[in-house]
């Protein structure tokens, strides 16, 4: 829900975007606490008004990420420009399979770049701690196991889980190796991209080949 139709009060706008653009700083950087004077030039209808819309706004979100990176990248290159090659990439996901498809897309871009062998060993990225921490997790249940000296497993007559739910292992990772070429404004399952396609009032959304499996 956005700003614009949350209900937030004036006082609560102004005092969100403080922390975002704050006019005093701590000494160690971050955002003092705004005076009662600080906070009512921001509450003016017209200034609400317009900090409503840009806390709505993701292409503000991604302004205010991409600058503070780029100012210090800059000062430890000792250059000038963008930190970015160019505007980021707005995308809707319109189904669970899409953001599952997309976050392992997400994933392997250390992979695809170069700098990582596999997904799990390239650090400072949330697959690498999701990975690490399922470690931690089976280590943990294999101790309890130990000291009860029993445990459940899944029966061994359960398909595997992709067949499961009707998923084809090969398409699924061709998906995920092509989903920036495959998906442009919507990614999704075809059903999903007819419906968000009717509620946009189109005709339909374009996909590249391989698009994601049907529900069923």
């Amino acid at each position: 829900m956005s700003l614009r139709s949350a209900g937030y009060r004036d006082e609560e706008v102004a005092k969100r975007w403080w922390q975002l653009f704050p006019l005093g700083k701590n000494k160690d950087k971050t955002p003092a606490v705004p005076t009662e004077s600080e906070l009512k030039m921001w509450m003016t209808p017209a200034r609400s008004k317009q900090l409503r819309t840009r806390l709505s706004d993701i292409s503000w979100w991604m302004r205010a990420l991409a600058e503070p990176i780029a100012r210090r990248s800059n000062i430890e290159d000792k250059c000038t420009g963008r930190f970015w090659e160019g505007r980021y990439k707005c995308q809707k996901l319109a189904d669970e399979t899409a953001i599952l498809a997309c976050s392992a897309y997400v994933d392997l871009n250390p992979v695809r770049a170069g700098v990582a062998d596999a997904p799990e060993k390239s650090p400072y990225t949330s697959v690498y701690e999701r990975v690490a921490s399922e470690k931690a997790e089976q280590k943990e249940k294999t101790r309890a196991k130990i000291r009860r000296k029993r445990g459940g497993r899944i029966p061994a007559e359960f398909a595997p889980i992709m067949e499961r739910i009707g998923l084809s292992g090969a398409l699924w990772c061709d998906v995920v190796k092509r989903f920036g070429k495959i998906f442009k404004r919507v990614a999704g399952k075809p059903e999903s991209l007819a419906q968000e396609a009717i509620l946009r009032g189109r005709s339909g959304y374009r996909t590249g080949s391989s698009p994601l499996p049907s529900a069923g």
